[in-house]
């Protein structure tokens, strides 16, 4: 498999990917096998297994510090040892919530100290952030709400670009801005990391995947962003006949369940 942050090493990036959690349910090792070669330059994987052998994770914690603390130091130090070198990092933290937002606010503080460290680096002007998440809630009560079947649906990305692209590129920042308000999938970032390389060819008007800098059409639907009806966001509803032949089918299955858990059970003799 051909990863985006080859591309970047091959433009002379050095690259760094990490993330926390046991590394058997790891992204690329969770009932798959994993790679046999080292995937970047600056890779916790061997870390993480050495502590996961030696009883130093869980409980969200590595050692004695909190495991997104440790992470977002880590990624931290790649920035600081690579400040005079082009640099690609790609850090992923999901322990804390992963089965709900209880602990959210256990990352605040990291994750500030985080963005204050890149925003004020020397070369900030340079630098893109990309925020981004790999699915919206998928546990709870909130579900069986329509806000909560649209938050399952919506995982969040969010980017910081930074000032010399936005002076640089005018129009591909117009169009970044104007895309806040089109269907955006995170297909899209692929693209849009190829672009800020330079690399990125538009060359067809009607693709499962965009460069984020690029005019995304307004008409653009699920289907042609390749997602599924059932993940689909743009709900709408409509008024259906009670004698429709869908309802009653729904109707009757719903009551027969019903039914099933109020039936009697047979009295012992």
């Amino acid at each position: 498999m051909y990863f985006v942050w080859r591309r970047f090493e091959n433009q002379g990036y050095v690259t760094q990917y990490g993330e926390d959690w046991l590394p058997k349910v790891q992204t690329f090792y969770y009932n798959s096998g994993g790679h046999r070669k080292q995937l970047v330059h600056h890779f916790l994987r061997p870390f993480s297994v050495e502590a996961s052998r030696a009883n130093l994770l869980g409980n969200m914690c590595t050692g004695q510090k909190k495991t997104h603390d440790f992470i977002i130091n880590w990624l931290k130090e790649g920035l600081q040892t690579n400040h005079d070198r082009p640099f690609f990092t790609f850090g992923f933290s999901s322990e804390y919530t992963h089965n709900g937002n209880e602990c959210f606010g256990l990352l605040e503080d990291a994750s500030l100290d985080f963005l204050y460290t890149v925003t004020n680096m020397e070369h900030y002007n340079n630098t893109f952030v990309f925020l981004i998440s790999d699915h919206g809630s998928r546990f709870g009560a909130i579900r069986h709400l329509e806000i909560g079947k649209l938050e399952e649906r919506t995982p969040y990305f969010g980017i910081i670009v930074p000032p010399n692209f936005r002076h640089e590129f005018p129009g591909k920042y117009k169009h970044f801005l104007s895309n806040t308000n089109r269907l955006t999938t995170p297909l899209d970032i692929y693209n849009t990391l190829i672009d800020i390389l330079g690399e990125y060819e538009d060359t067809d008007l009607k693709k499962r995947s965009y460069s984020l800098f690029e005019n995304i059409p307004e008409e653009r639907t699920c289907a042609d962003a390749g997602i599924e009806p059932h993940w689909c966001t743009c709900l709408t509803w409509n008024k259906v006949s009670h004698s429709d032949k869908n309802v009653t089918i729904v109707a009757t299955a719903v009551v027969e369940y019903i039914n099933s858990l109020m039936t009697c059970p047979t009295p012992l003799s």
